[in-house]
């Protein structure tokens, strides 16, 4: 699995999607 993709998609539920996507835009 890429490490963009765990990143992508935390096992943490604590994280909603829309701060997952948050994140995702801040890696690129």
């Amino acid at each position: 699995v890429p490490v963009s993709t765990a990143k992508a998609e935390p096992a943490k539920p604590a994280l909603t999607p829309e701060e997952v996507k948050a994140k995702a835009k801040e890696l690129r």
